[in-house]
């Protein structure tokens, strides 16, 4: 897709979309994996559902008043932006590798989701994967940790990993991978100081 493409009704199927320009969902079916590099609007009163597995490197824009419900893996380090909801039920790993990823409303992890996030270092949003909700978190599922490139954490390490307006709940399960002889993994959600 080059130039503007807008899905108002009807039913667009493909095995793949590829967005490098402007693509507008606000109404109809979309039955398409997409792999989107530029911008990603989806609007209109309700929810519009992303069947397909999504790569996000550029931006999806999710409107105020609307959920974006992807319900097949979502990757890549770009963010979403708008007041809406976004509800990741397939799956979700922000970054391709390493990155810091925002969303700017809401977001709802479901119970059958899994939110991969990377290890690879100490640093925030380069050698570990952090994302940034400016809205409501509501948690669910499960909450597996993936160490890359050999990368062992020593006592005392730690990783902020996701920050919220305010969380709610926690994540059903966690999947952690091993450590060296005599380390454990602590998970702790955390209140800053004014609550």
């Amino acid at each position: 897709s080059a130039g503007t493409y807008d899905l108002q009704g009807g039913s667009l199927t493909a095995a793949l979309l590829i967005n490098k320009d402007t693509v507008n969902y606000s109404g109809g079916t979309l039955n398409a994996a997409i792999n989107n590099t530029a911008d990603l609007n989806v609007y209109g009163a309700g929810a519009r559902s992303f069947s397909g597995a999504v790569t996000n490197k550029g931006t999806i824009d999710v409107a105020t008043g609307t959920t974006a419900a992807f319900n097949a893996f979502v990757t890549g380090a770009g963010d979403f932006t708008g007041g809406g909801t976004s509800g990741f039920n397939g799956g979700f790993s922000p970054g391709n590798s390493p990155a810091a990823v925002d969303v700017a409303g809401d977001a709802v992890f479901g119970s059958s989701n899994t939110l991969l996030m990377e290890l690879a270092g100490l640093l925030p949003g380069t050698e570990h994967d952090v994302l940034t909700i400016q809205g409501d978190a509501f948690l669910g599922g499960l909450l597996d940790i993936d160490l890359l490139g050999g990368f062992n954490p020593v006592a005392g390490d730690s990783f902020d990993l996701l920050f919220a307006e305010v969380m709610h709940g926690s994540f059903a399960s966690t999947l952690l991978p091993g450590l060296n002889a005599g380390l454990v993994w602590n998970l702790q959600y955390l209140l800053n100081p004014t609550g």
